[in-house]
């Protein structure tokens, strides 16, 4: 189970869309995960958030989730990430509307990827294949019928 400060990790439903206004923008503190302009503009959206995090990859917003404290995870979208990278390399914000995506099932909590036992027989048997002869054309010798 993942935790952040020891507060459980769940994988948040639903894509969360927010708008960062040029408010945001403007007092939005670069490299920081809880005041960078997209966490302001996020936690602006949805009061009930108690806290967020905005990293290069994955959002996390803390919420109270049947009387308990739970961090939902979210996957963050190509413009945030662009965003991000032009505001790190001392850019400014694009006040807009933003979209923090849910994650894959593959990039879920909990999920293994590959397998940790090696199967009794090969994944795909190999298959013979025929291979053609080369097609060589020998050279005569000194043969009279051929002119030089």
């Amino acid at each position: 189970m993942r935790t952040i400060d020891g507060i459980e990790v769940l994988d948040a439903a639903t894509d969360d869309e927010f708008e960062v206004t040029q408010e945001d923008a403007d007092t939005g503190i670069p490299r920081d995960k809880h005041k960078c302009s997209i966490a302001l503009g996020w936690r602006r959206f949805d009061p009930a958030a108690q806290d967020v995090l905005v990293g290069k990859s994955r959002a996390y917003k803390l919420k109270d989730h049947f009387g308990f404290l739970k961090w939902f995870r979210y996957m963050v979208s190509r413009p945030i990430k662009e965003q991000q990278a032009i505001i790190d390399n001392g850019g400014r914000l694009s006040p807009g509307i933003y979209t923090l995506k849910v994650l894959t099932p593959s990039k879920r909590t909990g999920r293994q990827q590959g397998s940790d036992t090696r199967p009794d027989e090969p994944r795909s048997k190999a298959t013979l294949v025929k291979r053609a002869k080369p097609h060589h054309t020998e050279m005569r010798e000194n043969n009279p019928t051929q002119s030089t």
